[in-house]
C-alpha cells in the first residue's frame, strides 16, 4: 500500500451512495483488527469484467460508522479487474495495489498491516469503492489496538471552560520534514494519540468537523526513543457564525460543497462543508466576510462535492458579522441550459484531461462567471455557461501548449438555452512535457507484446494519476503527458516477475525518459529450505541509532544498520539537504546478511558537520533506499 498522504486530506461526501457491490473485509462488511502484523482482504463484485475501481480510505472522524462529509481521505489507489499485484520484494511499501482473482468481474486484494503500521492502531476506517458505471459500496475496519510508545498524547480542551473538544483533528509533522506525519482525533473525552517516530514535532489542531473552534497555534514537542510525550492544546471557541443552506431549485439539499469564508483583508480563513440535509455552520472572526461555495480547493480539501453541469447563485456573498452574531448566506443550485462543446486533440489524438475554463459576462448582472471542466478519454468536453458574452474559453494541460487557437476563444456570444458546438483545442507537447518510454523483453529475449503497464503518480488522488497501458508489438510501451512529481512504473504478466520489480523516477517538467525496459522471467516456486533461510530476504535500511546523534554528549557515533538478501555491491552515501554529498559512508562488495556502519559526524575532510537533517542513501543495482538522521550541537 503507498504511502498514506494527509495532506491529500479531507474529502467531501457526497451523501447518496448507489447500488451496493457487495464490497467485504475478510468475508464480512466490518472486521476489526486488534493485534499487528494483520491480514486484511478485500474483495468485492464489479459492473462489468475489465473495469476499474477507486480504492478510497477514510477515517471515521465522528465514529458514526457512515461516510459523512467530515470523514478524512488517507489513502486512494486504482485496482484494474485482471491486472495482478505489481511488487518490489524490497520496498514492499511501494507495491502497486492489483487483483488477485482470475474471475473477469471480481477484486479480491489483499493487504498485510505489520507492526509499523502507525497510522492504523485506532479508529475506525471506511473504505469505499467506486466503479466505473459510479456504482459504489463501502465497509469499515476497526483497529483496536493499544498505542506504543514513541507516541505524542493528551487532550484537546476549550480554552475557556477546560471542558474536552471531540473530534478535533490534532495533526503533526515532523519539523523540516512535510513527509514524515501523523494525526489522530480527540475522543468524547478530549483525549488523542499520534503514533511517530522519534524527533521534534510540530503540531497543529482543527476542529474541522464541527467548527465551533478556531484553528490552534502551532506547537512543538521532542519526542525520544520509546518515549510518550504528553501534549494538552487548547482551543479557543468562535462567538461568530455564517450560517445557511446549499440547495437545488427545487429545494434539494446539496451535501458535501465545500465553503469558505475569509475577511476582506484576508487575515482570516475558514472552511467547511455541507451537511447532508445542506446546511452548514462556519465560525468566523466579526468584520466583513466573503462568504463562497468552491468548486475548487482549499487548504487541506481536495475537492467539493459540486454537482455536475450546476452552478451556484450567488457565485459569492458578502456579510456583516458583529461579536456574538449569528448571519445568513444562502447558495442555490441551479442546472447549466447554456453549454459549449468540442474536442481537444494532441498529434491528431484525443487528448483526456484538458482543463477548459471559460469566463462568461453574466447578461443579468454584468459580473464575471467562471466555470471548468475536463476533457474525457475521448478528448469530448461539454462546458456549462452562463447566456452572455464569453470573456475568454481556454484549455490548458501541463506539458503541452496550446496551439489553435493559440490564445483561445474570445468574443463568443451565447444565448439562454443554446450549445456552441465545434470549439475545439489543438495542444502540441512542448519542451517541458514528460514522458517515461521502455521496452518489455522475456528473458530469453523474446519481445513482450500485449503487457500491461501500470504508471502510478505516488500522489495521485483521482484516475488522471494512474495510467493502464500495454506494449505494442516491438514490446514497446510510452506513458505521455505525465504530471509532475514522484512516479512508479510496473509491469504485469501473470506467472511472470519482471527485473526491475519497480521502476523509481522523479520526473521534473522537461523530462524524457526512454530506457524504462523490463525483463520478465518466470515464476519457479519450491518448498524446498535453501541453504540461505534465516537470513534477510529483503533489502532494508533502518532507522540510525542514536537519532537525534549528539556526537559530543551521548555517543562518539551513530549506528546505521542494512539488510542485504543477497551478495551485492552496495555504495551508501551521505547527504545535506540541498543534495551535497556529505561522506561516502560505504562502497564495495558485502555478503548476504546484515550488515553496520559507524559515523563518527565527520565530512569527507574530518570536520565536525554543523546541525540540521542529513540524508543517508544505499545504493545497490536498481535499489535505492533513504533515510534521515538528525545532528544537535
Amino acid at each position: 500500500m503507498k504511502t498514506l498522504i494527509f495532506y491529500l486530506g479531507f474529502l467531501l461526501i457526497p451523501a447518496t451512495l448507489f447500488a451496493g457491490k457487495n464490497l467485504l473485509i475478510n468475508g464480512a462488511t466490518s472486521h476489526t483488527v486488534t493485534t499487528l502484523p494483520a491480514t486484511v482482504i478485500l474483495t468485492c463484485d464489479l459492473a462489468k469484467s475489465g473495469n476499474q475501481i477507486e480504492l478510497e480510505i477514510f477515517l471515521d472522524v465522528n465514529h458514526s460508522r457512515q461516510l459523512e462529509s467530515d470523514d478524512i481521505l488517507i489513502d486512494y489507489s486504482i485496482i484494474t479487474d485482471g491486472i495482478g499485484w505489481i511488487r518490489d520484494p524490497e520496498n514492499p511499501a511501494a507495491d502497486i495495489t492489483g487483483d488477485e482473482t482470475s474471475v473477469d468481474g471480481k477484486i479480491k486484494s489483499t493487504f498485510i498491516f505489520d507492526e509499523n503500521a502507525r497510522f492504523y492502531r485506532g479508529g475506525t476506517f471506511i473504505i469505499r469503492i467506486t466503479d466505473q458505471d459510479g456504482s459504489t459500496a463501502t465497509a469499515t475496519l476497526t483497529f483496536d489496538i493499544q498505542p506504543q510508545p514513541p507516541l505524542i498524547t493528551g487532550k484537546v480542551l476549550d480554552f475557556q471552560t477546560g471542558a474536552p473538544v471531540p473530534d478535533a483533528v490534532v495533526f503533526a509533522t515532523l519539523k523540516n520534514n512535510d513527509y514524515e506525519f501523523g494525526f489522530g482525533v480527540s475522543e468524547a473525552n478530549g483525549d488523542y494519540f499520534i503514533n511517530v517516530m522519534p524527533g521534534e514535532w510540530q503540531v497543529v489542531t482543527t476542529d474541522f468537523m464541527h467548527n465551533q473552534y478556531m484553528p490552534s497555534d502551532t506547537l512543538t514537542v521532542t519526542v525520544s526513543e520509546s518515549e510518550t510525550a504528553y501534549l494538552n492544546i487548547q482551543l479557543n471557541s468562535y462567538n461568530s457564525f455564517v450560517v445557511g443552506t446549499t440547495k437545488t431549485i427545487d429545494g434539494s439539499p446539496v451535501a458535501g460543497v465545500q465553503i469558505t469564508a475569509r475577511t476582506m483583508n484576508k487575515t482570516n480563513f475558514s472552511f467547511t462543508a455541507s451537511n447532508e440535509s445542506g446546511e452548514y455552520k462556519l465560525g468566523v472572526v466579526p468584520g466583513k466576510i466573503i462568504v463562497s461555495p468552491s468548486m475548487f480547493s482549499y487548504s487541506f480539501m481536495p475537492t467539493s462535492n459540486w454537482p455536475e453541469g450546476y452552478f451556484a447563485e450567488p457565485d459569492v456573498d458578502t456579510v456583516q458579522v458583529a461579536a456574538g452574531e449569528k448571519k445568513n448566506a444562502d447558495f442555490t443550485f441551479k442546472p447549466y441550459t447554456t453549454f459549449i462543446e468540442g474536442i481537444c486533440y494532441a498529434e491528431n489524438a484525443p487528448l483526456a484531461g484538458v482543463e477548459i475554463s471559460a469566463f462568461t459576462i453574466d447578461v443579468r448582472t454584468g459580473l464575471f462567471h467562471g466555470s471548468s471542466t475536463y476533457s474525457d478519454e475521448n478528448g469530448h468536453y461539454k462546458l456549462g455557461v452562463l447566456p452572455g458574452r464569453i470573456a475568454m474559453l481556454g484549455g490548458d494541460k501541463d506539458s503541452y501548449d496550446l496551439v489553435t487557437p493559440m490564445f483561445g476563444y474570445t468574443g463568443l456570444t451565447i444565448e439562454e438555452g443554446k450549445t456552441i458546438n465545434g470549439k475545439n483545442f489543438t495542444f502540441a507537447p512542448n519542451n517541458q512535457s514528460i514522458s517515461v518510454s521502455g521496452q518489455v523483453l522475456f528473458e530469453d529475449g523474446t519481445v513482450g507484446t500485449s503487457i500491461y503497464v501500470v504508471a502510478v503518480h505516488n500522489d495521485g488522488d483521482d484516475r488522471r494519476d494512474y495510467r493502464i497501458l500495454h506494449t505494442d508489438a516491438t514490446g514497446v510501451f510510452r506513458a505521455e503527458g505525465l504530471e509532475e512529481g514522484n512516479w512508479r512504473i510496473g509491469v504485469y504478466k501473470d506467472g511472470y516477475n519482471s527485473e526491475p520489480p519497480i521502476f523509481y523516477k522523479e520526473l521534473v517538467p522537461g523530462t524524457q525518459i526512454k530506457n524504462a525496459n523490463f525483463t520478465l522471467k518466470e515464476q519457479h516456486s519450491s518448498t524446498l529450505l535453501s541453504e540461505t533461510d534465516g537470513l534477510p530476504s529483503e533489502f532494508s535500511l533502518t532507522q540510525n541509532y542514536p537519532n537525534p546523534f549528539q556526537p559530543e554528549l551521548n555517543s562518539s557515533s551513530t549506528q546505521i544498520t542494512f539488510n542485504l538478501p543477497k551478495p551485492s555491491t552496495i555504495e551508501m552515501n551521505l547527504f545535506n539537504v540541498n543534495g551535497q554529498l556529505i561522506k561516502r559512508l560505504q562502497a564495495g562488495y558485502l555478503n548476504q546478511g546484515e550488515h553496520r556502519i559507524e559515523w563518527d559526524g565527520r565530512n569527507e575532510a574530518g570536520l565536525l558537520v554543523p546541525s540540521g537533517i542529513y540524508f543517508y542513501q544505499i545504493t545497490t543495482g536498481a535499489k535505492c533506499l533513504t533515510r534521515r538522521l538528525l545532528i544537535l550541537r
